[in-house]
């Protein structure tokens, strides 16, 4: 009889270790790494010297998890300072991009971002006047999930003006799961445009950004047919409209210290559209409705 009850509490207790390993682990959390850009200061390559006007097989043979897929693919990769006294922002080696589409940069992500969820992209790039013809260009940033496309354009933010490295932070809802970053400049020729990059990172971005917890936004009217008036007491740097699929469709960049911007969307079909509204290193977000009458 006691063999009998002591079996029976033995198998009670097995019950509840089990038991609570199984609420254990229903409940228990899962951690996700958040995704990471795997060589966003390009050090990780093969190269010992400047690599300069490398072909588009040329770049990725030598540089690890990043693709080069421009028209002409005559990008560099630069670590001395040969070239306008340049030096990295981190680490040694950084690269340079001609523009309108002769060099295209994808920098792969540990893995893909989520559709619908809010990341942060920072970098930094720079211009240099090295020769008397060359100019700077706002730059395209993209999410593809391939690394030989621009994929869907998130954001465009401002040229670099001078040869210091310039942070640039952009605050983004992916459109996609896309596991490529991709990187153009707007305008230009692989002959006249010239711009550097260094030090790319991707984090998970704040349910609310510093700007707009500093800044007030008004956007009306809302909905509207024709004209939107966006009104900020932060100083207005520029502004982004996208449609319902990510797709850049519009871009104003004011003038300096503006608070007021009215861009024009008379000509746009009647739907849901996006702001990105650019404050400091910042974009803040907001939707508007385009109707018809």
């Amino acid at each position: 009889m006691k063999l009998f009850e002591n079996r029976k509490a033995v198998t009670t207790l097995v019950k509840i270790w089990v038991g609570i390993k199984i609420i254990t682990m229903v409940f228990t959390p899962f951690i996700l790494k958040g995704q990471t850009v795997l060589n966003g200061s390009f050090e990780n390559n093969l190269l010992v010297a400047d690599a300069i006007n490398y072909s588009n097989t040329a770049f990725d043979s030598v540089m690890e998890n990043c693709n080069s897929f421009g028209s002409c693919g005559n990008i560099d990769v630069v670590k001395s300072c040969g070239y306008c006294n340049a030096v990295a922002d981190d680490g040694q080696w950084f690269v340079s991009l001609t523009g309108g589409g002769t060099d295209v940069l994808s920098l792969k992500l540990s893995q893909p971002l989520i559709s619908g969820n809010t990341y942060k992209i920072t970098f930094y790039n720079k211009f240099c006047l090295l020769y008397a013809n060359l100019k700077s260009s706002r730059v395209l940033i993209g999410l593809s999930a391939v690394a030989d496309s621009m994929g869907t354009i998130i954001t465009t933010t401002r040229a670099p003006v001078n040869d210091e490295w310039l942070q640039n932070s952009v605050t983004f809802k992916s459109p996609i799961a896309g596991q490529y970053l991709t990187v153009q400049l707007e305008t230009g020729t692989a002959h006249d445009t010239w711009v550097q990059f260094d030090n790319f990172s991707i984090e998970v971005a704040a349910a609310v950004n510093d700007y707009e917890q500093q800044s007030e936004i008004a956007v009306y009217p809302n909905p509207a047919s024709s004209k939107v008036t966006i009104e900020s007491t932060t100083a207005i740097d520029g502004v982004d409209i996208y449609d319902s699929t990510g797709s850049l469709l519009y871009s104003i960049v004011p003038g300096k210290d503006a608070n007021t911007v009215e861009p024009e969307i008379s000509a746009f079909p009647a739907g849901i559209y996006v702001l990105g509204i650019h404050q400091g290193n910042s974009i803040v977000e907001r939707k508007i409705m385009k109707i018809t009458y």
